[in-house]
């Protein structure tokens, strides 16, 4: 009883067997997320049914109907449209749970996959099948949207609850629309939500009386439901409507306003015309002489349904005033009546609060420490972090300076966007002032831009883009264009033992750009091949650090060096997350080329391993051993500053860069990584870190030229702030043979 919505006829083996949608299905997980509260939600409060059963012809009135000149609308569509939100939130949930559960498939649905949705519901404790055929949870009654994914995972299943009907037939009293043909049997082909919102031609004679001031949807045989005394409003679906839209500017509506106003909420669903008929009809049905105008007009319009729906309000409305010149009642004028009847007690078997949740409801908020609450403050969608920075880079001496942070959620509770703007202040490049972007359009996928000019020498201008499920996709793509000039630079000269005292400073001027693709082996393997070609141009001058020798004089003639490299990778990657990690483990083998024949100045190879671990302790998951194998060698002849090196961040946390460099390079680093506190602000969960590391590194000519003397140690800790799926940043300070240094950086897992 489908009415003209045919898809619902459509793919029955998907409907009946959920394994012909989703082959490796053992287990399907459904949520229920609340959209309203029957007062903050609705706009009004519900009514309270009196006990026991209506006389027949008794109908009982859901609430009043809506003030002068407006039309009503279901609760669910004064959001924005939640297919969005709700996936977005079910696409953390299975992050989460592949992070617990390394390997396992999911498929998710949220409303248009070709899945029974509340047939999986009931059985799976959510709420029972009531008369009305919507699922009512005991704990927030019927006001939700139902989502859940298929996993191919046996699982500790719940159990159905108890039907809690009874006798009580108030939701099939109160239909308008005689839609029910029985108890938990709907007719949708009466059905008002079906009318107002699936059925695209005229709506039938002997419904639209019935249909009353609705214009989009119906929440009659809910709101006459007790149990939705429960119903609670959900911050992730705030109204961007009111319950009640103007039915005349419905009715002269035109493309550019539905597309502005509405085609970013279900009722894009209906459609422009498909709003202008209901709210014509509202009119009809309000029977008020001040619509004839408008009226008159839709009567006259191209659309037929439209111009149709127009004229029936018309004669609608003569018949009105026609009743009421000889006192006679008719049915707009029992409408209004009923609202007097919509105030009762409510029945007395009505059900309690369930203890669990009166006890979650009556929670009080942790206090947060004190070191949270001087730099974290919330905001309406996110938080507010005023960063202190104090800085020791090996090369660039003490930097201090602010950063304000504003971190920035969406509507499924994952973070969107980070603005990071900073000022510092160091004694060789003096006030730097610098402007970061992170934007996370999906949780696998990060934009990430920066401009940065400092008073000396200094600026930088780079914009990166990753997508590790590009296309929603086992793909992965990397865009990256630079333009930067850094005087921090140090050059030590080449080898395993180059002596401290050899330092000297340089300004580099770089063009750069790289594109990185990958693809599966085959088809949802982990086993993925790795393409990417990078072409720079870079200029090496005089530093501004007036106490160290320059090298560009061993480089005249001073001009641009190019290079264009071609690499190819074999990618092995279980991780959970590729920034947030704690599980998983990372492979990749690489090998490059630079040839003159294709633009570049060098001929040279490059062969490199990296290998990554991450472990989380059984039953313990607050520590997580972490560890790394990087191997880099060159081949054939490559400028010192295209060269492997052990210095920096990324490698090896203790020396500076430029620090050791020579054609060869092995580090190996482990890392314990102990979640110390746990903080939820403004909807965001961090986890605080400490991280204790060690690890060994050493440089080289060629492999058979390593040796043990020159083998160099790292000892430190870190100490990282954690926000999943995508944010992790971090301050490492390490201490090695020349001393302790430095590190900070945001979103680098090693």
């Amino acid at each position: 009883m489908h009415g003209t919505m045919d898809y619902m006829a459509r793919n029955v083996e998907s409907r009946s067997d959920i394994s012909n949608w989703f082959k490796p299905a053992k287990s399907v997980v459904l949520l229920a997320f609340s959209y309203g509260d029957a007062v903050e939600a609705g706009g009004r409060a519900s009514p309270k049914p009196s006990g026991g059963s209506l006389a027949n012809g008794d109908r009982p009135k859901a609430g009043a109907n809506a003030g002068p000149g407006l039309g009503r609308i279901a609760r669910y569509a004064r959001s924005r449209d939640y297919h969005g939100a709700l996936r977005g939130r079910l696409k953390n949930l299975l992050a989460e749970i592949q992070q617990a559960q390394p390997g396992c498939r999911a498929k998710l649905f949220v409303d248009t996959s070709p899945i029974l949705e509340r047939l999986y519901a009931r059985y799976a404790g959510i709420g029972w099948a009531a008369k009305n055929t919507l699922i009512v949870s005991p704990k927030i009654g019927s006001f939700f949207f139902i989502a859940g994914f298929a996993i191919d995972q046996e699982l500790v299943y719940d159990r159905p609850v108890a039907d809690h009907c009874g006798s009580c037939s108030r939701c099939l009293d109160a239909c308008p629309t005689d839609a029910f043909v029985s108890p938990r049997v709907l007719d949708a082909s009466k059905c008002i939500a079906y009318f107002t919102i699936e059925h695209r031609g005229a709506i039938p004679e002997g419904f639209r009386e019935g249909i009353g001031d609705w214009v989009f949807g119906c929440d009659v045989c809910q709101d006459v439901c007790p149990w939705n005394r429960f119903a609670k409003l959900n911050g992730a679906f705030e109204p961007k409507l009111p319950v009640e839209l103007p039915l005349e500017r419905l009715a002269a509506l035109s493309q550019a306003e539905f597309d502005r106003d509405y085609a970013d909420t279900p009722l894009e669903r209906a459609g422009r015309n498909g709003l202008r008929r209901n709210a014509l009809l509202a009119m009809g049905n309000a029977g008020d002489p001040s619509y004839r105008p408008s009226l008159e007009l839709a009567s006259q319009d191209a659309d037929p349904i439209v111009s149709e729906q127009a004229r029936w309000s018309l004669r609608k409305i003569t018949a009105a005033a026609l009743a009421f010149s000889i006192g006679m009642p008719w049915p707009a004028g029992w409408a209004r009546a009923a609202e007097k009847e919509t105030q009762v007690d409510p029945p007395i078997s009505a059900p309690k609060v369930p203890a669990e949740l009166k006890e979650k409801l009556e929670e009080k908020p942790q206090d947060q420490p004190w070191y949270i609450r001087a730099i974290m403050h919330p905001m309406r969608r996110g938080m507010f972090i005023h960063l202190p920075i104090v800085d020791t880079d090996p090369n660039r001496g003490v930097t201090y300076g602010i950063m304000p942070i504003w971190v920035l959620k969406g509507p499924d509770d994952r973070i969107h966007y980070i603005h990071a703007p900073s000022i510092t202040y160091n004694r060789i490049f003096r006030a730097t002032g610098t402007y970061r972007l992170y934007y996370y359009h999906t949780k696998d996928s990060v934009l990430n831009a920066e401009v940065s000019r400092s008073v000396v020498s200094d600026h930088n201008l780079f914009v990166k883009y990753e997508d590790f499920s590009f296309l929603d996709k086992n793909l992965f793509i990397s865009l990256f264009v630079q333009h930067n000039a850094d005087g921090s630079n140090r050059f030590f000269g080449i080898g395993p033992n180059t002596p401290h005292n050899a330092e000297a400073n340089y300004r580099q001027s770089t063009a750069i750009y790289n594109a990185t693709f990958g693809f599966p082996v085959i088809a949802e393997s982990r086993w993925k091949w790795i393409v990417a070609n990078e072409m720079a141009g870079d200029r090496i001058s005089a530093g501004p650090v007036a106490s160290l020798p320059a090298i560009n004089a061993q480089l005249k003639p001073e001009h641009a060096h190019q290079h264009n490299t071609f690499q190819a990778s074999l990618n092995y990657d279980t991780r959970d997350s590729p920034v947030t990690t704690t599980q998983g483990a990372f492979v990749n083998l690489s090998a490059q080329t630079s040839q003159r024949s294709l633009a570049s100045e060098y001929v040279y190879q490059r062969y490199g391993i990296d290998l990554r671990y991450f472990k989380p302790w059984t039953g313990n998951e607050r520590f997580v051993t972490a560890g790394n194998l990087v191997f880099d060698q060159i081949v054939g002849q490559a400028p010192f500053w295209l060269m492997p090196q052990l210095g920096g961040k990324y490698v090896f946390r203790a020396y500076g860069e430029g620090r050791y460099v020579d054609s060869g390079l092995t580090a190996m680093n482990i890392e314990e990584r102990i979640t110390v506190h746990q903080e939820r602000l403004a909807g965001v969960t961090t986890e605080f870190q400490v991280a204790p590391f060690a690890g060994l590194g050493v440089v080289y000519d060629t492999p058979a030229a390593m040796a043990g003397k020159y083998v160099r140690p790292v000892i430190g800790a870190a100490v990282r702030a954690v926000a999943r799926p995508q944010v992790v940043g971090s301050i490492d300070f390490g201490v090695g043979q020349e001393g302790m240094n430095a590190f900070m950086d945001i979103n680098y897992s090693f």
